[in-house]
């Protein structure tokens, strides 16, 4: 589902006056500005070609020639219009449902997108490097390197909010933290759990860890999340004792960025000097579900404007 409350704590970021100074120094390079042209020209064709075609569909609809999918709530689905410069961190590619099978052109439909994001001027530049392939006449690794910093002023901002880091990468952190309790319960034989995201992924899980730095992953980074059985040793870390576990080891869980270990505020059993960044088990799984929103649905209403 789309999140509205996720894309009002987006939007919200547009007026943020240190966000509007990290993006206007970007634009002021006239050759980043002429990429983002490019960007939105594609952008508002895919736009049109869509209204076109949403059309045709109504004029179908009426002609009593085509019969649309329709959901329980009386819309048709169509495909995600989101364009680039649209997207937010931790939305999924799904059917968004139009107003089609109701005789009208869906809202989203009668307007042209907005000017791309400098996320969504970053995003192809560093695929391009990445690759290997040249970038576009006249840009240089200057212009990248400062489009990039644009783009994690936007995100660290957003991560900074409570808010916005439940909502994109709450159900994530949930759905590992079950994981890891189901196995060491001996509930679930799976040893291994493999996901495949996106960048964007990765800075929702970081940032609802508490433990996004502020610098965009480098291409195939991981999060490894490691379930532990340990036996009690040395002293009891000062939380455990208030809460009655003295001497006790018990399963614990490890967070690893690109194999480094990584702190996690909120985890009250975890210490890094003596466990090596390890975390009580009991403590990482109440942490997810404190932060995971346990309404999904309800959280995501919109709420009206929002000052991160």
């Amino acid at each position: 589902m789309s999140c509205k409350r996720q894309i009002e704590l987006m939007k919200s970021l547009d007026g943020d006056e240190v966000v509007r100074a990290a993006e206007q120094a970007a634009w002021g390079r006239q050759t980043l500005a002429a990429v983002r042209d490019r960007v939105h020209a594609r952008n508002v064709d895919k736009r049109r070609r869509q209204r076109e075609e949403a059309l045709r569909e109504l004029r179908a609809i009426k002609e009593g020639g085509v019969d649309p999918i329709v959901t329980s709530a009386g819309e048709s689905l169509r495909v995600n219009s989101t364009g680039a410069g649209e997207s937010t961190v931790g939305e999924q590619a799904e059917p968004v449902p139009t107003s089609a099978a109701k005789g009208e052109l869906p809202p989203h439909l009668e307007r042209d997108p907005r000017q791309p994001s400098c996320t969504s001027v970053w995003e192809p530049l560093q695929a391009r490097a990445n690759h290997g392939l040249e970038l576009p006449e006249n840009v240089t690794g200057a212009d990248v390197a400062l489009i990039r910093r644009a783009a994690e002023v936007r995100y660290i901002n957003r991560a900074t909010n409570a808010e916005g880091a439940g909502l994109t990468g709450g159900r994530l952190l949930r759905e590992l933290a079950n994981e890891a309790a189901a196995f060491a319960a001996n509930e679930s034989p799976t040893k291994l759990s493999v996901y495949s995201g996106h960048d964007s992924t990765i800075i929702a899980l970081l940032a609802v860890l508490g433990a996004f730095q502020g610098e965009w992953p480098p291409v195939a980074s991981t999060v490894v999340v490691e379930t532990w059985r340990v036996g009690s040793f040395g002293r009891a870390h000062w939380s455990s004792r208030a809460l009655g576990r003295v001497g006790e080891g018990g399963e614990m869980v490890r967070v690893l960025f690109n194999g480094e270990v990584l702190p996690l505020p909120g985890c009250a059993g975890q210490d890094p000097t003596h466990r090596g960044g390890l975390c009580a088990l009991d403590e990482f799984v109440a942490m997810a579900d404190e932060r995971d929103p346990r309404d999904y649905e309800a959280a995501c209403k919109p709420r009206g404007k929002s000052k991160l």
